[in-house]
Formats: structure tokens, sequence, C-alpha cells
């Protein structure tokens, strides 16, 4: 991947994307800025379920484009919003506290630092002739892996920091997979 500084730089969509949905989320519960607010009430006239309300957020952070990147980071900030669902079934996505929007952008650095290994090394998988079941496994270790680092990056960081606006929660984010790369890259010599 050309090196931790390297890979981490290669993943600046997805930390300006997770800065994106940091700044939504706080406008959202703070209902302060007048387009979210707008753009929330067009949303809860429906009545949507949390699914949908989850999907809209999605889709309202990261656009509707169809690139590798932008489709990774789709699948990852909502697959990052069922890992949280699954811990917390009655977490209100438009009113969540900051506790919870780290726990939701540290979730989504993980699932996207995975995704974009897979992307980048998956033909390794391959090449390596390993059996499905194998590859899953790795790819699970991986994840897990890629979770705990960033969990611990964040948490010392974020002791730093605490209260971050969105552009330096986006550093905060870059330096933190900077780290979770370069502990990566030694422990893969």
């Amino acid at each position: 991947m050309g090196g931790a500084r390297r890979a981490a730089g290669r993943m600046r969509a997805a930390t300006v994307a997770a800065g994106g949905l940091v700044s939504f989320l706080q406008a959202a519960r703070a209902g302060t800025d007048g387009a979210v607010r707008d753009w929330i009430q067009a949303l809860t006239a429906t009545a949507p379920s949390v699914r949908e309300v989850i999907d809209a957020i999605v889709r309202e952070v990261v656009g509707a484009g169809g690139t590798v990147d932008e489709d990774s980071i789709r699948d990852s900030m909502s697959q990052a919003f069922s890992e949280l669902l699954e811990l917390q079934p009655d977490i209100n996505p438009l009113n969540m506290s900051d506790d919870n929007i780290w726990s939701l952008v540290e979730e989504y650095l993980a699932v996207e630092a995975c995704n974009r290994l897979q992307i980048d090394i998956g033909q390794l998988f391959e090449s390596a002739r390993l059996s499905p079941i194998e590859v899953v496994r790795r790819t699970d270790d991986i994840r897990e892996y890629m979770k705990a680092e960033i969990s611990a990056q964040l948490e010392s960081l974020r002791l730093d920091q605490p209260s971050p606006n969105p552009n330096e929660f986006e550093g905060i984010m870059q330096k933190a997979l900077t780290n979770t790369f370069l502990v990566f890259e030694g422990e893969l010599q």
C-alpha cells in the first residue's frame, strides 16, 4: 500500500466524509443550522423508520456518486450505523450524544480501513489460495484489529481535544489512521 502515511493519505475521502457526518449529526442535534433543520422536517414528515433515517443521512453526507471510494464510504457508514443500532436499538440518529458520535466514527473508520485494505491487498488473499473460510476469518481479524487500534488512537487524541470542530475532527481522524497503519505496518514486519 506504499507505507502507513500513504495508506492513511489515500483515505482522505473517508476522513472528509467522517468530518461531514460529525458536522451533520451535531447540527441535527443542535437544530441551529436552518438547512439541516429543514431537511429533518421534510424527512420526518414522512414518518420514516430508523433505517430510512440512517439511509437518508448517509445519502445526504456522502451523496449519490458511484466511484469506488464513494460506494465504500456509503457502505462503511451504513454498516457502522447498523452496528451502533445493534448495541443501542433505541438510539435516535438525529439526536446522538457526542459519545455515540465518536463510537459511530470509530466503527465507520474501522470498516472503511478494512474495506480499503481489501481493495488494495485483496488479490493477495486470492493468490494465496486460501479457502473462503480462511479469507473471511482473516478479514474479520483485520477488521477487529483495525477497530481496536483506531479506537485506541481516537481515545488518546480525544483526551487532548474533547470537543473538536469538524475540521479539527477530520485532522484527528487522519492522525488516528496514520498511527493505526504505522502500528499495522509494524505488526506485518
